[in-house]
């Protein structure tokens, strides 16, 4: 299982990701709500607009949806620390 050989490069990648995820989703919500649908979601045009409005596209809440993103990406995708195995006690019977 990965999860005994994961690596920093594995958080980086978990972190990038998920920004990725969260700024492309809010690309289709703007480029749906600007269409009136899918029709033209990937033409120059949307995306030239949503460049030019991402001042105005962006606010506070979108902090906190990139926070709920990147923080259990760091940590899910952090190395894991090898737990001592301790040796369990017998207990006597009687």
């Amino acid at each position: 299982m990965a999860n005994k050989r994961t690596t920093r490069v594995h958080q980086i990648i978990a972190v990038i990701t998920s920004i990725i995820g969260v700024l492309l989703g809010k690309y289709l919500l703007f480029a749906y709500v600007g269409n009136d649908g899918m029709d033209g979601m990937f033409d120059s045009y949307t995306f030239q607009m949503f460049q030019e409005m991402s001042g105005e596209i962006f606010d506070a809440l979108d902090i906190l949806f990139l926070a709920l993103a990147v923080v259990p990406a760091w940590r899910i995708a952090a190395p894991k620390v090898a737990q001592p195995v301790q040796p369990q006690q017998s207990t006597p019977t009687e």
